[in-house]
């Protein structure tokens, strides 16, 4: 019986066990998860210094808040903070009108704009004054933000199943240099290809510097592959389950267009230090669509991977001493 055989044989019960178990994770993950409500969401207010000081304090004080009420110091830092995705939208108030003005930003989900919008109409309402919606920002096509969303997921996923197809056809380690080398070019090429097409759909969605999406999306490829791989290593067939529901099956709120902000704050602190996340923040910041340090997410990437290798090169010695 050749290896494959006898790997296909030894895998099946833990992979249906962990689809059994991973099913029962996204009844689970969009339970607790997926929602209508915003948890924090910064929220600018530019106002007079009492009436912004009163607001501020009211939303510090009501535990039910969706807000964490920020100050910027005019109405054109306001736009800004807005455009760059730092705030989820702004109220300028002036009190020689009737109408808060609130600043939206374009290029967020149509859920997560509803959301503050209504969530602001009833603190408005209170307060007897109306509300004027202004979008800010360039927009993004629908299909820009599902490229946006979902080509570093499918990457992530290429990844896991290229090195589920090698552990298959040639087994969980290579004993030697050269093998484990071999199969590390299998990956780079993968890699490759799968980021370069995934560029060339990134050109014909949406706009920034697309050409920097095919290195991102080939890294989000390896960081696949390499985690996965380690996972199986140490673990043989649950380790590949587990690199699924780590890698991928987190990514489900994200992918159905749950807006950040509309994620419970453990959740979103915790998925932001995952590889999909990660990639989501790479392509967002190549659109123009959110701000934050340019090398934060690349830095994410290359410590998965590099810890998925150390993991594998590790497991490869203590085979070859054994």
């Amino acid at each position: 019986m050749t290896y494959s055989r006898r790997v296909r044989g030894r895998v099946w019960v833990p992979l249906v066990v962990a689809v059994a178990v991973q099913l029962a994770g996204v009844v689970a993950v969009f339970a607790w998860v997926a929602g209508d409500d915003l948890h924090e969401a910064p929220l600018g207010v530019v106002a007079p210094a009492v009436v912004g000081q009163t607001l501020a304090d009211r939303a510090a004080a009501d535990p039910d808040s969706p807000f964490t009420v920020v100050r910027p110091p005019s109405a054109a830092a306001a736009r800004g903070l807005v455009d760059d995705g730092t705030l989820v939208g702004s109220a300028v108030v002036d009190l020689a009108r009737s109408d808060d003005v609130l600043l939206l930003p374009r290029r967020a989900s149509p859920d997560q704009r509803a959301a503050v919008e209504a969530a602001v109409r009833v603190t408005s309402a209170r307060l007897g004054r109306g509300v004027e919606v202004e979008l800010v920002g360039p927009s993004l096509s629908a299909g820009g933000r599902a490229a946006v969303t979902w080509l570093p997921v499918l990457a992530v996923g290429a990844g896991i199943l290229t090195s589920g197809v090698l552990t298959v056809r040639s087994g969980r380690l290579p004993r030697t240099w050269p093998g484990a080398l071999r199969r590390l070019r299998v990956i780079g090429a993968v890699a490759v290809l799968v980021g370069g097409v995934g560029g060339l759909v990134g050109a014909l969605l949406a706009t920034g510097p697309v050409l920097l999406w095919w290195p991102a999306l080939s890294l989000l490829v390896l960081t696949g592959a390499l985690v996965s791989q380690a996972l199986e290593h140490l673990m043989d067939a649950w380790g590949w389950g587990l690199a699924v529901t780590l890698l991928v099956l987190t990514a489900l709120p994200d992918l159905a267009g749950t807006g950040t902000w509309m994620q419970p704050v453990v959740w979103r602190e915790v998925t932001t230090l995952l590889p999909h996340a990660a990639g989501i923040e790479i392509l967002q910041q190549l659109t123009g669509g959110t701000a934050g340090a340019l090398w934060r997410p690349w830095a994410v990437l290359a410590v998965w991977c590099a810890v998925g290798g150390a993991t594998s090169t590790l497991a490869r010695r203590e085979r070859s001493a054994g």
